[in-house]
Parts: C-alpha cells; structure tokens; sequence
C-alpha cells in the first residue's frame, strides 16, 4: 500500500516481506551509532523484533515510519517518519540509511 509518493519514491507503511532490507539496516554498524544500543549492530531476530514493532506502531497509533523505496523498481532506499515513544512522551523523527546520504533526500 502506498500511502504517498514524490517524482522518484515511494512512501509506504513496512511490511513483514522488508525484513531483508531491516535486517542490512540495522545489522550495519554506522546506522547503528544513532540507533540505541549505540554502536552495537543488531541480529536478524533483533532486526525482526524492531519491524514488528515498527508495523505494531501503525496499528495502534494510525501513523508510524514509511518505509522509502525507488518509484521505478521499488528498492528499499531507507524509511522515515514519526514514532510515538511512551517512555518518553515524545514524538521521535526517523531518518534515510547512511548508504544514500548527498543523493539529495534529505538534508
């Protein structure tokens, strides 16, 4: 389902089917130094216990992070969005995979 799209990407909530893509992202140890625990890359059971949760925030909130792909042959570029966290209290932004900064997606 595509919730949105720009001239090159597409904006969609993730699916269980991107555990691929999660799995790289958060077992890439540059992503990870923003990412708590910090610097500590993450295993594939870790990386599919965070898509749940990213897919269970949709569910219970109605509004989460987008996963970003390619318009034209649907490749996962990185996600972004918002993610309520409770334990906080707070509103957190998300963020493009390290792999794609200076391709002009963010700033």
């Amino acid at each position: 389902m595509t919730v949105f799209s720009s001239e090159r990407m597409r904006f969609r909530p993730p699916a269980k089917t991107d555990l691929e893509f999660f799995a790289g992202l958060y077992g890439d140890k540059e992503t990870m130094r923003f990412i708590p625990p910090h610097g500590k890359p993450a295993t594939r059971s870790q990386a599919e216990a965070r898509l749940t949760k990213l897919i269970a925030h949709w569910k219970e909130y109605g509004y989460g992070m987008f996963l970003l792909e390619w318009k034209g042959d649907r490749v996962p570029v990185g996600y972004c969005g918002f993610r309520y966290m409770p334990e906080m209290g707070e509103v957190e932004l998300g963020y493009y995979r390290p792999a794609f900064l200076g391709a002009g997606y963010c700033f």
